[in-house]
Formats: C-alpha cells, structure tokens, sequence
C-alpha cells in the first residue's frame, strides 16, 4: 500500500470515510438491533441507561457529521430526560444531515403534549415550525409558556424572532416590553428594541440602542446586520458598509 507521508496522508480523509461516511449496509444499525435483544452486563447496562451518556456520544457524532448516529443518540436522551436543552439542540443540528426533520418534529410534538411547559422542546418545535413559514402555529406552540407570571428569557426571544421574521411590529411591540421587563439590559432586549424601532419606521432610534448593543458585543452578526439596513437608511452609506 502507499507509504503514509506528510504530503500524502491518505488515512488522514479515508479513516474518518470508512467509519462515518454513507454505506449501503448501516452496520450501526445491524449492531443495535442485536444489542436490543442482547442480555447487557450489569456496568454497561448502567452505562447505556445513564441519562447524561446518549447526549454525550450524541455531541461527538455531531462533530464527526455522523448525522443519524447523532440523531439516534439525541433522541434516545430525550427519552431518558425530556427536559435537556442539550439534546434537544443537538436534535435540531442533526436533523437535516441525517434527512430526519420530520421525525424531529414529532419527537417535539410528543414531548410538547406532554409538557407544554417544556422549555426546550417548545422553543425548538417553535423554531422548527417557523423555518418552514408558519409564523402562527410556531407562536402558537409557546403560549403556555407565557401563561407564567415570569416567561423564560429563551421564550421571549423566540417570541421576538417569529414576530421580527413575519414583519408584526405590533405583535414585536408587546414581545420587547416583556424583554424589557424581564431582563432590561439583555442582549435581546437591546437586539428587538432596536428591531423594531426599524421595523417602525424610526431608523436613528434604532441605530442609538443597537449601537449600545455594539458597544457590548462587537462580533454579534444581527445587530451589525441591523445597523447596515439603519445607516443605510439613512443614506449614511460609509457607516453602512
């Protein structure tokens, strides 16, 4: 075979192929078959059951773009704790690799309907539903989150997304004054109070709060995005660019 060299690593691309890349026979697949039916020893059994292990290989198979493995693994963790903010993320990240976003969306829905205070599912199923344009429905998943008297900071920012992509500066209206209420000095609350002062018409008030928001985080890509469109505007075309 060929000698491995510096400038011929062969093994270093086809050792990953070989053990993640697509294949007509899922070995993987063959071998948790097996394992289903298998009697375990008591220590990996304990291993396999431990709610913190399926996220974590799950995260590693994500690394590797081993999207199905990862799917797997993320869904098995939601069985285990429905509540991890961990696996649900790592299930939305997976399920485009691994062709499975509607399995995605119904793993959401069914942990949804069991808990529709679930935080991280709701946020997620939201997100889902509004990447495909139902503005309405993806709002409608977060309402009973916002039955509490003090709504999680992740909600009202999903909240705030769905209304500032479907264009309802009223409905954003309402959402910022939660913000506002909830946490005050928020990277959101800056964000979607800038937001939709544009949205409103009101460019040089939008370019003041999102200039604060600069002023704190330099490298956050929406609000530099948002201070173009202001400055621009504006017909300020230097400060656009």
């Amino acid at each position: 075979v060929p000698i491995q060299r510096d400038d011929r690593m062969r093994l270093e691309f086809s050792g990953p192929r070989s053990i993640y890349g697509k294949s007509t026979h899922d070995n993987a697949a063959t071998l948790r078959q097996l394992a289903a039916g298998a009697a375990m020893p008591d220590l990996v059994r304990a291993a396999w059951q431990a709610p913190g292990t399926p996220a974590d290989r799950g995260a590693m198979h994500l690394r590797a773009e081993a999207f199905r493995a990862a799917f797997d693994d993320f869904e098995r963790a939601l069985q285990l704790n429905s509540a991890v903010a961990e696996a649900v993320d790592g299930l939305l990240r997976a399920a485009p690799g691994a062709r499975r976003l509607e399995d995605a969306e119904r793993i959401l829905k069914n942990l949804h309907a069991r808990d529709p205070t679930n935080v991280p599912a709701a946020t997620a199923l939201s997100r889902l539903i509004a990447a495909r344009g139902d503005f309405a429905a993806a709002a409608e998943a977060l309402r009973p989150l916002f039955a509490r008297t003090n709504p999680e900071l992740k909600a009202i920012d999903q909240l705030a997304s769905i209304f500032a992509d479907a264009g309802d500066t009223e409905s954003l209206t309402a959402v910022v004054r939660d913000l506002e209420r909830v946490a005050p000095d928020s990277e959101e609350a800056l964000y979607y109070g800038a937001t939709v002062r544009f949205m409103a018409n009101r460019p040089a008030e939008a370019i003041a709060v999102a200039e604060r928001l600069r002023s704190r985080n330099r490298r956050h890509a929406r609000c530099l995005n948002l201070l173009g469109a202001a400055y621009a505007t504006l017909g300020r075309a230097d400060a656009a660019r």
